[in-house]
């Protein structure tokens, strides 16, 4: 019995560090910060965008009325575990477009940036996810398929010859 309730101790604990995330919005401001700590992991994430006009940027695909005027873009993350800075792959935020909420999902051992944008069909989530050592993934969700990741890109360390 001991060991059941250590077992739903630490199960709830670790549900509880997932979850307990705040959105931040990413168009009030050029630079957002998001700052949290877990157990072994003390994350500090600047998510720096910009407005830029949107038929500029999508070209032929925008039309009066789908589109806003004006879109935010990720221009760039900077990524901090552990007072380490983490290098974040340009292919992570760069094509992300339409931008307007960002979040911080945190365990004992790894982490994810959570970003939000779109509208309609048009949306997404995108999970940017690291741990102590590095960024390891990143998966775009459309709202068609929520439970698995409409694209998927894994990020090896380097390797030395």
């Amino acid at each position: 019995m001991k060991n059941l309730v250590v077992a739903l101790v630490i199960l709830f604990s670790q549900t509880t560090l997932a979850q307990a995330s705040d959105r931040k919005s990413l168009q009030l401001s050029p630079t957002t910060t998001i700052k949290r700590n877990a157990p072994g992991l003390r994350v500090l994430i600047v998510v720096t965008t910009r407005e830029v006009k949107t038929r500029e940027l999508i070209g032929s695909r925008f039309r009066e009325g789908n589109f806003p005027e004006l879109t935010t873009i990720v221009q760039n993350i900077t990524l901090t575990v552990n007072g380490k800075d983490m290098f974040v792959p340009p292919s992570a935020f760069m094509d992300l477009y339409w931008v307007y909420e960002a979040e911080l999902a945190l365990t004992r051992n790894s982490a994810a940036l959570i970003i939000y944008g779109g509208d309609g069909m048009e949306s997404f989530k995108v999970r940017i996810e690291f741990d102590k050592a590095r960024v390891k993934r990143r998966a775009l969700f459309s709202p068609a398929r929520s439970a698995k990741p409409a694209e998927q890109t894994l990020y090896y360390e380097p390797t030395s010859n």
